[in-house]
This record gives structure tokens, C-alpha cells and sequence, in this order.
């Protein structure tokens, strides 16, 4: 639902004001979109080499909140991003508006990625015979999101601006990311359940082990795992601070 919602949200309002205010043609616009995308299928790909699948459930669970909020700053950014780098009709200005909101975009298609192979990976582990019925859901919440996030995102654009509708749909995320965090925690239920699976993996690969099934590429994905995705983070952080630099120079 979050994700949803922070993706259009800006879908209203942000090719006008691209025109009339930040004088961006249309072509730079299209890139700007465009680099979510890009971001998105460069991640699933990675993703999909390092069998993301035998991270501990625990592991992924902190990716999830992680990658959350993330996406959070990196939508505060985008929100602020004019005020950092302000808009002109000169050339320059055009090239220094459209690489830094694209870096910021190719980056939220990144955590975006990154969150839905997590969540995907997260619940068939933790409700391997529902599976149907929580990706069904999980998809319901999506569509409820993209159905929000439009209107949702033109009311606040009326009401407060280009800034608004991010700082909004950033708090949200946000509070989503610690209530849940808290009810995982305080709910016997899920805590039960949580501890259930986190066992299950355990004998599973204790009993790989003892069977000697595993195979090279499965070990050198699981050698690996953990230090590609750790260049994810990294490369966000790049480019954020690319963003804030051409913003302050």
C-alpha cells in the first residue's frame, strides 16, 4: 500500500509543474519516470542471481523496514528538491534538475525492488501453505495504494504545494514501518508463528548440511548475498548525495 501510494502520488500534479515551473520539457520528464523503472528491473535482476531466498527470515524482516524507510527520505528529497536546486530556464538548469530527480527516482525503483522480493520472499516463508491468499492480499493493498495515491497526491498538491504530498505520504510510511514493527512484537500470535518459521529454516538447512546437497552456486550465493545487497544502500546514498551537492553548488 505504501509503495503504491509514494509512486503516484506525484502523478497528478508533477508534469505540470515540471512545465510551468521547473521549465523541464517533456522529454526530461519521460526520464524522470522512466528511471524508476530502470532502477526497479536492474534490482530484480540482481536480486534474482543471489537467491535472495535463503537470508534469514530475521534478516529480511529488517531489510523490509529498512528499504521503507528509505524510500521515505528519498521521497522527502524529491519533494524538497526544488527548493535545493532552484529552477531556471537556462540549459543547465534543465540538465542539473533532470539528473538529480531521475538519481532519485532510479533510487526508489531500487528500494522498491528490494522491498518487493523482500516481502514476497518474507510471507510464502511464513505462510507457505496460505500462499494464494496472503500474495493476494498483498496485491489488494498495492492496488488500494495506486487507487489512494492520486487523489490523495492532487488534494495535497491544492493544499500545500509541490512539498505537501511527499512530507505526507513519508509520515505515513513511516508510522506503517513502526506500528507494525510494534504489533510484530506485541502480538503473541505473530511472534509465535515468526519463531515457528525462523525454526523450520534452521532444521532446513541443518538438514541440507548433514545431507551434503548443497551445491557450489548455492554457496557462493549465500558467501555473497549479503555484500551485494550491502552495495544497494551504498549506491543510494551516492546518489543522494549527488543530488544534495548539485543542490547546494
Amino acid at each position: 500500500f505504501c509503495l503504491a501510494l509514494m509512486a503516484l502520488v506525484i502523478t497528478p500534479f508533477f508534469s505540470t509543474v515540471a512545465h510551468y515551473k521547473l521549465y523541464l520539457r517533456e522529454s526530461a520528464v519521460g526520464v524522470i519516470f522512466g528511471s524508476w523503472a530502470v532502477g526497479y528491473i536492474c534490482c530484480s535482476i540482481a536480486l534474482s542471481l543471489t537467491n535472495f531466498s535463503r537470508l534469514s527470515l530475521r534478516s529480511i524482516n529488517l531489510i523490509l523496514r529498512a528499504a521503507l524507510i528509505f524510500i521515505g527520505c528519498v521521497m522527502l528529497m524529491f519533494g524538497f528538491l526544488p527548493s535545493m536546486i532552484p529552477p531556471s530556464r537556462s540549459l543547465e538548469s534543465e540538465i542539473r534538475l533532470t539528473v538529480a530527480f531521475s538519481a532519485l527516482r532510479f533510487s526508489f525503483g531500487v528500494a522498491c525492488a528490494i522491498f518487493d522480493v523482500s516481502i514476497l520472499t518474507f510471507l510464502v516463508a511464513c505462510f507457505p501453505h496460505e500462499v494464494s491468499e496472503v500474495v493476494g492480499l498483498w496485491e489488494t493493498s498495492a492496488a488500494l495504494g495506486a487507487l489512494c495515491g492520486p487523489p490523495i497526491g492532487g488534494v495535497l498538491y491544492d493544499v500545500g504545494g509541490f512539498s505537501l504530498p511527499f512530507v505526507v505520504t513519508t509520515g505515513v510510511a513511516t508510522v506503517l514501518a513502526v506500528g507494525t514493527a510494534i504489533v510484530q512484537e506485541k502480538s503473541r500470535t505473530l511472534r509465535a508463528l515468526f519463531a515457528q518459521r525462523v525454526a523450520e529454516q534452521r532444521r532446513r538447512e541443518e538438514e541440507e548440511k548433514g545431507k551434503g546437497e548443497k551445491k557450489v552456486a548455492v554457496s557462493f550465493t549465500l558467501k555473497h548475498t549479503k555484500a551485494l545487497l550491502l552495495t544497494f544502500p551504498a549506491y543510494q546514498m551516492c546518489g543522494s548525495a549527488v543530488a544534495l551537492w548539485m543542490g547546494v553548488s
